[in-house]
């Protein structure tokens, strides 16, 4: 496959000296360097290192900070079905109470 780089002019007058010295062509020399990058530097290694550390690290979550957010999510609900009410729509999974009127049917019993 052909692709176009882009790379210091110091870096590649290196390259293509390096590449005529050793009889190689300057395609062969980058193939052959992108390859030995890639193996000194496998991506593998980050999914690796956070295996690693989340099995060294307790998973264990911080009972001042779920008590924190506990209490904030229960704020913010009763702050929404708050406002909802002022506003005479029900909240998202609140049913409103029947109204009963005295007198609907002439009948004032």
């Amino acid at each position: 496959m052909k692709i176009a780089i882009s790379v210091p002019d110091n870096l590649f007058s290196a390259a293509d000296r390096y590449a005529k010295n050793h009889g190689y062509s300057r395609n062969r020399l980058f193939a052959e360097a992108v390859a030995q990058y890639l193996e000194q530097h496998p991506t593998d290694h980050i999914t690796q290192e956070l295996n690693e550390g989340y099995t060294t690290e307790s998973a264990e979550l911080d009972p001042t900070l779920t008590a924190i957010q506990s209490s904030s999510i229960e704020k913010e609900e009763r702050d929404k079905a708050g406002r909802h009410l002022m506003s005479g729509t029900p909240a998202a999974g609140m049913v409103p109470e029947p109204v009963t009127t005295i007198g609907d049917n002439g009948d004032n019993h």
